[in-house]
């Protein structure tokens, strides 16, 4: 209800109430699992009352419809809670806030729900989509009628309503890729993504993090220099955060840093540095020899760069605010190179930051891709002749990403374009690792080198 009233963010929330409370580790978990999960298929969930509702959605109470949607999440997408539970509760939390009638109506709506349930079943494509709900890219939930559009007919309506994504989205994408691809971009929007963190190679080595992790009894795998922990758990707990041996960062993200080729003794600008992960990398990059300045518009930001670089033993990373960068250039001169990880539409992120299919608009997209512009300007005019500017985003949509490196070229077609990658969310798959498929954010990627 906060985010939907006050836009507050549901993560911040969680963290704000476990601070506070003694709950156990288990009860904190499905708590997570089921504020996360009703926003991420808060739309799939309001097809389903609208469907079966004796009344327009639109005239249940919001609260209300917060308590249906919490019901039903558990009756659609868990399977540690019994469906008698599940809706007993929905009905004692509606009769505590609005009355024995809102009860009787959470009651009658969940059990008509019920009633049209078939299974749970492995996906196929012997199931009736139109009557199959995705629930974690393997198996899906089977009803008795028809609940969504014909696929064939209406596909950005089928996928919008399947995987709760905006409609317009799902049309963006599908005038870009294929069907195919579309189908793999949902299921990645609705993965629960891992805990991934990047070791801090100036203070350990794998060996040394995987003895830590093994005594306290962690279950993670390590591939491509990146771990994967396998079971839910505030990263500060585990054994080594407080020493600085790792970082919290996504197998993407972590891909970003190494590519701006960054060497001990540089002179590195990361523009819009917050939360701080990729400056970090480049620090530990750079063997912490040189110098970085750490570039953002919020003061608190900078001030949790500042922390994670003094946990990290990070010494050359001084952080300001963006308005103190023309004097910084103008009294210590230009860049050797340049980060600028603008802020994005996070459309390859959806996973990870479930409010943002909520908050995301079209008109947005245009206000970001203006702000990029802007932003890739004041990197190269930071940058030296010959100097290498990084440009990345969270998202996988064109306006923000070639499109930009198209109008950066205009501009300043005497620069070179070294490479550009764009990199869609989903899974990794390794031969090694047979228990779990490891998923992955999306984003892109360009490399320049200034003239």
């Amino acid at each position: 209800m906060a985010f939907e009233r006050e836009d507050r963010g549901i993560q911040a929330q969680l963290d704000e109430q476990f601070n506070r409370s003694n709950w156990s580790r288990a009860d904190k978990g499905l708590i997570a699992e089921i504020a996360l999960g009703v926003c991420r298929h808060a739309l799939t969930l309001d097809m389903i009352i609208s469907n079966f509702s004796s009344r327009d959605i639109k005239r249940i109470e919001p609260l209300i419809r917060q308590i249906l949607r919490v019901g039903l999440y558990q009756l659609i997408y868990l399977d540690g809670v019994a469906d008698y539970a599940a809706v007993s509760e929905a009905v004692d939390q509606a009769q505590r806030c609005a009355g024995r009638g809102a009860g009787g109506f959470v009651n009658a709506l969940l059990r008509a729900t019920l009633n049209h349930i078939e299974s749970k079943r492995p996906l196929s494509e012997t199931l009736n989509p139109r009557r199959t709900l995705d629930i974690d890219g393997e198996r899906g939930m089977v009803f008795k009628c028809d609940l969504l559009a014909n696929p064939g007919k209406q596909p950005a309506r089928f996928y919008s309503m399947r995987y709760g994504l905006p409609i317009w989205l799902i049309e963006r994408w599908l005038k870009q890729w294929s069907v195919d691809i579309v189908h793999g971009l949902c299921q990645a929007a609705n993965r629960r993504p891992l805990l991934t963190l990047r070791i801090n190679y100036l203070r350990c080595q794998p060996d040394l993090l995987s003895q830590k992790f093994q005594q306290a009894d962690i279950d993670f795998t390590i591939n491509n220099n990146a771990i994967f922990v396998l079971q839910p758990i505030d990263p500060r707990r585990l054994p080594g955060y407080d020493d600085g041996l790792f970082s919290v960062q996504d197998f993407t993200a972590q891909q970003v840093a190494p590519r701006l080729g960054v060497k001990p003794g540089m002179r590195v600008l990361d523009l819009c540095a917050a939360p701080g992960g990729k400056t970090t990398h480049l620090a530990e990059l750079m063997n912490n020899q040189g110098t970085i300045i750490a570039c953002d518009v919020h003061p608190d930001k900078l001030a949790r760069i500042k922390e994670n670089a003094q946990r990290l033993g990070l010494t050359i990373i001084q952080v300001c605010h963006v308005d103190e960068l023309s004097r910084i250039i103008e009294e210590n001169g230009l860049f050797d190179a340049v980060l600028a990880d603008v802020p994005c539409s996070n459309t390859g992120v959806l996973a990870r930051r479930v409010e943002v299919r909520h908050r995301l608009k079209p008109s947005g997209l245009k206000e970001l891709a203006r702000q990029q512009t802007a932003l890739l300007e004041t990197a190269r005019n930071a940058l030296r002749p010959g100097g290498k500017l990084f440009y990345s985003t969270c998202s996988i949509e064109s306006v923000e990403n070639t499109r930009q490196v198209e109008r950066y070229r205009t501009h300043h077609p005497e620069d070179t374009l070294i490479s550009e990658e764009l990199i869609l969310p989903g899974v990794l798959i390794y031969k090694d690792t047979p228990r779990c498929n490891l998923s992955h954010d999306g984003g892109f990627t360009a490399l320049i080198q200034r003239r």
